[in-house]
């Protein structure tokens, strides 16, 4: 398969969250140009019009639309398929590589993973995210994982649950013109909406517009200085209902140094617990006493990125990230918060 030039094309069910797939995807250096579409049925089409060499389906699509590899292989066989999700399942990823996919990608981790996804089609290699590989409890053989590996790949998949159960609210934002990305549940348990209604819109859309100066000057900042700490600003629900948050942003950057996007995180300051002395209250930094740095780390690590890309975006040695992740798993621990963690 020729990585050079990538034509990907990226199905999901939401039209929005494609094209903010899409737009990550887009500075990779592989990649020649990206569509995006939320109907399967499209899919030929795309391939047929010279479109699409690679091919993305979320879960919605992948696990449903049957015989889906075969009958592109058969007629495309130029042309690469890979499934995007979030389910550990054993039995369901193994039901995704029989019907032909050639990755299987946990999709939070998506940006950062595609540079290995790439050369691993180019190797003509079955490629299967590290997050998502399950755990051996037989001691492995060779050319297979070991048992600090599976650890490894447990931890992920719970940072990853973990910030989307957050007490937070956190936010992707694409720098340009403030898009958002992705967010967490927490965030649309708390705001009212819908993913779909969030997923490409404008982040002032979701800020009151009584205190749209302040989240400007806050967006201004953020593009001047790489970053936002404290900042008490309102958001709307969409019944129309005020929250006082306290915003904090920092930047998440590739390999290179390059900025991707901004993780913005809210938190809620009309809980009972954030409103008083104490501002981290029963947020997961509060309960856990991280420390500020703990806490970037983790949320980064929610987000999919692993130490060496995390090292990279905090411009800290990878010594010194790994101490960190060996703190979070220790604090987090003891916290209760994951439970099943072990040193």
């Amino acid at each position: 398969m020729d990585t050079n030039e990538l034509r990907v094309l990226i199905v999901k069910a939401s039209s929005a969250a494609a094209a903010a797939i899409g737009w990550k995807l887009a500075k990779h250096p592989q990649v020649s140009s990206v569509a995006h579409s939320d109907q399967s049925s499209r899919i030929i089409q795309f391939i047929r019009n010279g479109q699409a060499d690679l091919v993305m389906l979320d879960d919605s699509f992948a696990g449903q639309v049957q015989d889906l590899p075969v009958k592109v292989k058969a007629s495309f066989p130029h042309v690469r398929l890979v499934a995007l999700t979030e389910k550990s399942d054993h039995a369901y990823l193994g039901r995704l590589q029989k019907e032909g996919y050639d990755a299987i990608l946990f999709e939070p981790a998506l940006a950062h993973a595609f540079p290995v996804l790439v050369s691993h089609l180019a190797a003509e290699e079955f490629f299967l995210s590290p997050e998502l590989s399950p755990a051996q409890d037989d001691t492995p053989s060779a050319g297979q994982p070991d048992a600090g590996d599976n650890a490894m790949r447990s931890w992920a998949v719970s940072y990853f649950d973990l910030y989307h159960k957050a007490p937070e609210m956190h936010l992707s934002i694409r720098p340009e013109d403030a898009t958002v990305l992705e967010c967490n549940n927490t965030m649309l348990e708390k705001t009212g909406y819908a993913k779909n209604e969030v997923i490409g819109k404008p982040v002032f859309e979701f800020y009151h517009p009584d205190h749209m100066e302040e989240a400007l000057q806050a967006f201004s900042l953020f593009s001047k200085t790489g970053h936002v700490e404290n900042r008490k600003l309102w958001i709307r629900t969409k019944q129309g209902r005020k929250i006082p948050v306290l915003l904090n942003v920092m930047a998440v950057r590739d390999n290179e140094g390059h900025l991707l996007y901004s993780n913005s995180t809210w938190l809620d300051l009309s809980e009972p617990e954030a409103a008083g002395s104490n501002r981290d209250g029963e947020t997961i930094r509060g309960k856990a006493r991280l420390t500020r740095r703990e806490y970037e780390v983790f949320s980064l690590l929610g987000q999919g990125l692993n130490d060496k890309q995390i090292a990279v975006n905090l411009a800290l040695s990878l010594r010194t990230v790994r101490q960190h992740h060996k703190n979070l798993k220790q604090k987090l621990a003891i916290a209760g918060l994951l439970d099943h963690l072990s040193n």
